[in-house]
């Protein structure tokens, strides 16, 4: 069973590819098929002199059912999908039911999910819940045999089942946190003879997701989860929480390790005297073919000049990648903060941390 997902413009690679690891790791009959491009390292290497802006910070649309999957349809064209195989496509617009996710009425196998505003109806990591719509997926199309014959069996009081409705939709809350299917539910997909091995890899799934639901409330009690840092592809790695991670871009993961190296923090305005850390560190991630355009992105970053731009929006893109894969009530230990005039550092206990690969030795230390 081939899943195809597709990634609406406006959510970042690094989000996606957040959701593609997570979901990578249950392997089964189910193939979930995703482009490279849509989870490659997003940076701005060859735009240092552009007025650089982030394209993800937009106002969410209600876009009708038939612009949506308009997309899945002319996807599907573009790449001689087979009808056989999924398409879903993940987009931040709202749509005009407001449904977390849908079947196309035409019956085709095309779908969306909804990936923004869950932190109106759950609190903790908002990238469960959309893989949690992601795979029930295949139990409504083994269900019926188009959205209308879902929809007449669908409850409307909540269970705690994929089937729920959820016109009350604080009710997924409970559905995320059952992480199961209702009796009625289970005997008419055994009756339609759903394939024990599709069963076995969507209810691990849904059992990981019930698990990392509920971690967020233990977490409360036992603080921070370990870290790992993995210089080979440019990663900060969660064990504790699933082995989710988040994806840097060069620049990005230079400046992270620069402050976390600096345990004690650094001043913004003392930058300009640490190029030559930032020049050790970036030497290691950098494809720049040419000196002069190395040379210039290190100064960038070390303040030259008296110039934070670079550096700021750095921090600010590392730290919104943070706050979008771990539970908010420990994000602040991994983020890179400080207040305004004060040193810029990184919480996390090193003792929680493990960096993979040669350990990068600094050309100073202050």
């Amino acid at each position: 069973m081939k899943i195809h997902l597709v990634r609406s413009e406006e959510i970042s690679t690094s989000r996606f590819g957040t959701i593609a690891g997570i979901i990578r790791q249950f392997r089964g009959p189910m193939e979930f098929c995703i482009m490279d491009e849509d989870i490659s390292v997003e940076d701005h290497e060859e735009q240092d002199g552009d007025d650089v802006s982030d394209h993800r910070d937009h106002k969410p649309e209600t876009l009708t059912w038939n612009a949506l999957f308009g997309k899945c349809r002319e996807f599907r064209e573009n790449n001689l999908i087979k009808d056989d195989e999924y398409v879903v496509l993940f987009t931040d617009h709202r749509n005009e039911r407001n449904w977390f996710s849908s079947w196309d009425p035409s019956g085709k196998l095309n779908f969306f999910v909804q990936t923004s505003e869950w932190e109106l109806y759950i609190e903790g990591e908002p990238n469960y819940p959309v893989i949690y719509e992601l795979v029930t997926i295949p139990l409504f199309a083994l269900s019926g045999n188009n959205l209308d014959e879902i929809m007449e069996i669908a409850h409307d009081d909540p269970r705690g089942c994929p089937f729920d409705m959820c016109g009350n939709k604080t009710h997924v809350r409970l559905r995320l946190r059952t992480g199961d299917i209702c009796p009625e539910c289970r005997e008419r997909l055994i009756r339609g003879n759903l394939d024990p091995l599709i069963a076995r890899q969507i209810f691990m799934m849904l059992d990981h997701i019930r698990s990392q639901i509920l971690n967020r409330e233990r977490l409360m009690l036992i603080g921070p989860s370990r870290m790992r840092i993995i210089k080979s592809n440019l990663t900060l790695q969660f064990p504790d929480l699933g082995n989710i991670s988040v994806r840097l871009s060069p620049k990005e993961i230079t400046v992270y390790l620069f402050f976390f190296l600096h345990q004690e923090g650094v001043h913004m305005s003392r930058m300009s005297e640490y190029r030559e850390d930032i020049r050790a560190i970036y030497r290691n991630f950098s494809s720049d073919a040419q000196l002069e355009g190395f040379n210039f992105t290190v100064d960038l970053l070390s303040c030259m000049n008296g110039d934070t731009d670079r550096l700021s929006e750095a921090i600010t893109n590392t730290n919104k990648k943070i706050r979008q894969t771990v539970y908010p009530e420990i994000a602040g230990y991994y983020i890179i903060s400080g207040e305004k005039g004060k040193r810029k550092k990184i919480s996390i206990n090193r003792g929680l941390v493990d960096i993979t690969g040669d350990i990068i030795v600094l050309n100073r230390r202050h």
